[in-house]
């Protein structure tokens, strides 16, 4: 079971801060993380490279639905999560067995 982390981020600085304290709170319960950015900003794209994720980018349109869905079509996993930059998940470690006493459900 793949399990991906999906994230889409604004294009600025103060974003790429709050981006790099959720993906250290997460980023190994996860086989995959796919960040979308709207805009381009080097802050973000080099806290996300630094926790290994897929970047890709999506002009912002002012519809957050059609900014989700270009984000998701970026995983691969069985599983997509999403979270928000400024999100901390805690207990990271247990994620995935929770996932899996799910999937097997």
């Amino acid at each position: 079971m793949k399990i991906s982390l999906a994230l889409i981020v604004k294009a600025d600085s103060d974003e790429a801060k709050k981006l790099d304290r959720c993906l250290s709170s997460c980023a190994t319960a996860f086989d995959e993380i796919v960040v979308t950015i709207t805009g381009d900003n080097k802050d973000c794209e080099d806290v996300a490279k630094k926790h290994n994720a897929k970047v890709s980018h999506f002009e912002w349109v002012n519809d957050f639905a059609q900014a989700r869905n270009f984000n998701f079509a970026q995983a691969t996993g069985d599983w997509i999560v999403w979270l928000d930059a400024d999100d901390i998940l805690r207990n990271a470690g247990n994620f995935r067995k929770n996932i899996e006493l799910a999937y097997v459900s």
